[in-house]
């Protein structure tokens, strides 16, 4: 199924200094031309990460919340990476709408972001055990 998205609700303003950006020559783009950013781009993926197929006044901060809980749910462990995407972005992008429907429970949500997290752990006891196991100490990988 393909992502639709409609941008015909975000403010003048947000279009004009967020959401679009010119050509630039040095990338092979026609300065004469918009293109829009690698941000605003992220932000409608994001829809379907996240399960919230619009941006509102009322649900942007939500739609936040949701974003760096997944960020955070997919980074390694010992991170430290900055999540990209801030508060003041999304809230540029109040009016966004997407074929993201409908709107996947918060419940729903945590449950898949905590599956994302066991999956991370087993990995990260999967990699020691293996150490271990290289270095001769243990025999084969503990039962997680």
């Amino acid at each position: 199924m393909s992502l639709n998205y409609d941008l015909r609700k975000i403010s003048d303003d947000a279009k004009d200094n967020f959401v679009w950006r010119q050509g630039n020559p040095e990338f092979g783009e026609n300065p004469e031309e918009r293109y829009m950013t690698s941000e605003a781009q992220g932000i409608i993926f994001a829809t379907m990460a996240i399960g919230m197929g619009e941006i509102t006044a009322k649900n942007y901060g939500q739609f936040y919340y949701r974003y760096r809980v997944l960020s955070d749910s997919i980074e390694p462990m010992d991170g430290g990476r900055e999540c990209w995407l801030k508060l003041d972005m999304v809230r540029q992008m109040i009016g966004l709408s997407t074929n993201v429907f409908p709107m996947g429970t918060d419940a729903k949500f945590h449950k898949r972001m905590m599956e994302n997290y066991a999956r991370r752990v087993r990995i990260a006891v999967a990699c020691e055990a293996d150490a271990l196991i290289e270095a001769g100490t243990i025999e084969s990988r503990p039962t997680v």
